[in-house]
């Protein structure tokens, strides 16, 4: 299953800087390792005008377009590393935290994830937080954020404890 939890899409958005949002594309600013990352996993994975063809898109449609020229063999090894070809197969409750303001992966994607996993009856535990850097807290937030996002840390880990 396609989706905003494939490899495909993951890396536009990190060459676009835009987050799809469904229907619409918000700017995004990726972290520089996360651009790093898809930078050398592309050229790594397919031949280098491909490869550039991509990195060098500035917005979802240009990439689109240069996905589409792709050979059957890369788009057949960049499907066997998304997520999404794996996701189906996961049975064991998933407790997932999503960081509102995720600078490496965009927070529609989690969302995405979860929601395939729902769909295909996993148990799914999904909490959004505004007081991570991705995994670790970051500073910087007003005071009711901050108690906000405790009070969902705490229900998180409570639901871990407990199962779901």
């Amino acid at each position: 299953m396609r989706g905003l939890h494939c490899l495909i899409d993951l890396a536009r958005s990190i060459v676009t800087k835009s987050e799809d949002r469904g229907d619409h594309f918000e700017t995004w600013e990726p972290a520089p390792l996360a651009v790093q990352a898809v930078r050398r996993n592309l050229t790594d994975l397919m031949p280098p005008s491909q490869a550039d063809r991509l990195l060098a898109s500035t917005d979802a449609q240009t990439f689109n377009a240069g996905v589409a020229l792709l050979s059957p063999s890369t788009r057949a090894d960049l499907d066997s590393l998304s997520p999404s070809s794996r996701l189906s197969m996961i049975r064991a409750p998933v407790y997932l935290m999503v960081d509102e303001s995720d600078t490496l992966i965009p927070p529609a994607q989690s969302a995405s994830i979860a929601g395939h996993l729902h769909q295909s009856g996993a148990k799914i535990y999904l909490s959004r937080f505004h007081i991570f850097q991705h995994v670790e807290p970051g500073g910087g937030h007003p005071p009711v954020a901050l108690i906000v996002d405790v009070v969902r840390l705490f229900v998180h880990i409570r639901t871990v404890l407990s199962g779901l």
